[in-house]
């Protein structure tokens, strides 16, 4: 049986950008996050039988206190945490969604799969 796990709009915030300037700032970065999780098909019964969401989110705290100049390369970070994290994750799918202040782009949407 698989599970299909996720984390939607999750606020993060992280010193990114392809500017100096940018990475100069803390800046919030919304990510989704969606997982292919291979269950035991008997009774979950303790937390080890399935994934712990707050220790993945604290992964992806962690990848995003690290400066980076692109999207990507955040992502790749994550998506590869995050699978060496468990053995049981089958697929990753995350989506950084970054909200621009000014110009004429208001939004950037990415999709990474693993």
């Amino acid at each position: 049986m698989k599970k299909k796990p996720g984390f939607r709009r999750n606020a993060l915030f992280g010193h990114y950008g392809y500017y100096t300037e940018e990475r100069m700032l803390l800046t919030e970065l919304k990510m989704d996050l969606s997982l292919d999780f291979k269950i035991p098909d008997k009774e979950l019964l303790n937390l080890e039988d399935s994934l712990n969401y707050e220790t993945i989110y604290k992964l992806i705290q962690s990848e995003m206190k690290q400066p980076e100049a692109l999207l990507e390369n955040i992502a790749k970070r994550v998506l590869q945490t995050v699978k060496r994290f468990d053995s049981r994750v089958e697929n990753c799918q995350l989506t950084p969604i970054n909200k621009f202040n000014c110009g004429a782009i208001q939004n950037v949407a990415l999709k990474f799969e693993d």
